[in-house]
């Protein structure tokens, strides 16, 4: 259930985080594997999908529980599969968590969870959010791969009461 494929300069590797018996664990051993052949072919651009996170999305000021509800619930496989993904410099995108949030869980690579496709948020209304901007927002990114290697990731959103669509954040992802 985990599959690659190239597209001009960039790698894109879909992971199965749910498999029968092992839910919450990703495919370290083949990820791996996977992007080591991508890079001999001479890519250099790499996308990692999963649905579950990585690193949970603590969205509270003061939560009352922040045990794992992805990847992190076996912080070890965790730990593992995340160094695959910083030793590659590859971008993991995921979901699960109903809620919005970018951000580099050990200031290298990106996890991006842009998991509002629809479902009601995980934060309720009126529940204070530490990115109240952002948190309740139904997101995408837009992601432009560029042939110098430089690639622009664009995020849009629009509120819970549908207002504009709008940048909720843009980053440059080194080269």
């Amino acid at each position: 259930m985990s599959y690659s494929f190239d597209v001009g300069q960039a790698h894109f590797a879909v992971v199965n985080t749910d498999p029968v018996g092992r839910d919450g664990v990703a495919p370290t051993g083949w990820l791996a594997s996977d992007l080591a052949s991508a890079r001999a072919r001479g890519l250099r651009r790499f996308f990692v999908f999963g649905h579950k996170p990585a690193f949970n999305y603590v969205y509270k000021k003061n939560p009352k529980k922040t045990e794992g509800v992805g990847l992190d619930k076996f912080p070890t496989q965790r730990d593992a599969f995340w160094d695959v993904i910083e030793q590659f410099g590859a971008t993991y995108f995921c979901g699960h968590e109903h809620m919005f949030n970018m951000a580099q869980p050990r200031n290298c690579a990106w996890q991006v969870l842009v998991g509002t496709g629809g479902s009601p948020w995980d934060a309720k209304p009126g529940e204070q959010t530490l990115h109240p901007q952002s948190d309740r927002s139904y997101a995408w990114a837009s992601v432009d791969v560029h042939r110098s290697g430089r690639v622009d990731m664009t995020v849009y959103g629009f509120s819970d009461s549908f207002g504009p669509t709008r940048v909720i954040r843009r980053v440059t992802l080194a080269k």
